[in-house]
């Protein structure tokens, strides 16, 4: 059970399906999620997923299906880079989630090896720009690593901390940990 009672994943999901027919972007974007990941009690079935994609996207122009394809070409290559120029399209029409995926798609390798660190600051800054905390909890991450070369300590200090709480309101759950780890530790 959870929280507030019981967990009931096939009405989770009857009630996403509802929401869909309805005609909700976000229904539709977390339920394409769940079938092409597996998640919330549902089968991968990324053909499936792909078959509504497709029948959303004939409606009319969404820059949410733009990242929701990225996300299928991903899964269906195995290779993110495939997807970048679909998270692009995504990011540009304004989905701040794209943004994490197409600096990853565009700056790392295969294996996840950063590879391009210049591409990865400046998309991660677009996404920044565009309020994205997860964008704004890795930059800081990036900017902690300077913390010896910075003059004025107390300054970079002041300035991670703000950082990290705007990153943390922006919803960005790695800055709570990296929060309570500097509070915890007395780091920085």
């Amino acid at each position: 059970s959870g929280d507030m009672g019981l967990v009931d994943m096939a009405k989770a999901s009857h009630m996403l399906e509802d929401a869909l027919i309805c005609g909700s972007c976000l229904a539709a974007k977390e339920l394409l999620l769940d079938m092409i990941y597996g998640r919330n009690g549902l089968q991968s079935d990324i053909a499936k997923a792909k078959k509504i994609l497709d029948s959303l996207m004939e409606q009319g122009e969404n820059p949410t299906w733009y990242y929701i394809m990225g996300c299928i070409v991903e899964e269906q290559t195995g290779d993110k880079s495939k997807a970048a120029e679909w998270f692009e399209r995504a990011a540009e029409g304004g989905v701040t989630d794209a943004y994490i995926d197409l600096a990853f798609a565009l700056a790392m390798d295969s294996d996840g090896n950063l590879t391009d660190y210049d591409r990865y600051i400046e998309i991660l800054d677009r996404g920044v720009d565009a309020g994205d905390g997860q964008c704004l909890g890795l930059w800081v991450s990036e900017q902690m690593g300077l913390y010896e070369s910075w003059e004025n300590k107390e300054e970079f200090r002041e300035g991670i901390l703000s950082d990290l709480q705007r990153a943390l309101d922006l919803g960005d759950s790695t800055a709570a940990y990296q929060l309570g780890n500097i509070y915890f530790n007395g780091d920085y």
